[in-house]
């Protein structure tokens, strides 16, 4: 009969732990390598866009609001740049339109074919991460440019994925995410 006693039993909760932990880490760790191998089928697989660009878009949208409120041409002006904000989210919210954003900087999704052997490079350091709940998970990172943002990853079933990008002004003041999932 095998026993393992307090500290047996404390060794597997610390690895239970560890596990729950490193499982969204290590997605989140393939979709850098995805990246940067300008692998669009990984990138596919680890990131929900339709989440992603609802939230890209519901982030743009109060953006717009904010800026505006109280101009008496505020809604034509919001109107316009809503069409053309939307029009940018739908080009960057795919594979490729992701792997142009973050490889080639590109902010309308064009750039370089993912077969142009162009380097892509991807340096940051995670600020903390944690779980907001069973299922949901984020990771703050300052990239080595001094931006700031936080990936936010949902699980369903057995895997995590990218649903939204929060950077510091894009959250509610309390801290609380409007997240659609």
């Amino acid at each position: 009969m095998l026993r393992f006693g307090l500290p047996g039993v404390t060794l597997v909760l610390v690895l239970a732990a560890a596990a729950c932990f490193a499982w969204p880490l290590g997605e989140v760790s393939a979709l850098k390598h995805s990246l940067m191998a300008r692998d669009a089928e990984g990138v596919a697989r680890r990131v929900d866009f339709a989440a992603l660009k609802a939230n890209v878009k519901l982030a743009a949208h109060r953006k717009i609001e904010e800026k505006d409120s109280g101009s008496v041409l505020a809604p034509v002006k919001d109107a316009i740049i809503e069409v053309i904000a939307d029009g940018k989210v739908d080009r960057v919210a795919t594979p490729e339109g992701m792997i142009h954003l973050v490889c080639d900087h590109s902010t309308d999704g064009d750039g370089p074919s993912p077969e142009s052997g162009k380097p892509c490079e991807l340096h940051g350091h995670i600020q903390h991460f944690g779980f907001q709940s069973p299922r949901r998970f984020t990771v703050a990172v300052r990239a080595d440019t001094g931006e700031h943002f936080t990936l936010v990853m949902v699980r369903r079933g057995w895997r995590w994925q990218l649903v939204d990008l929060l950077k510091p002004q894009d959250g509610p003041a309390s801290g609380a995410s409007n997240t659609v999932h």
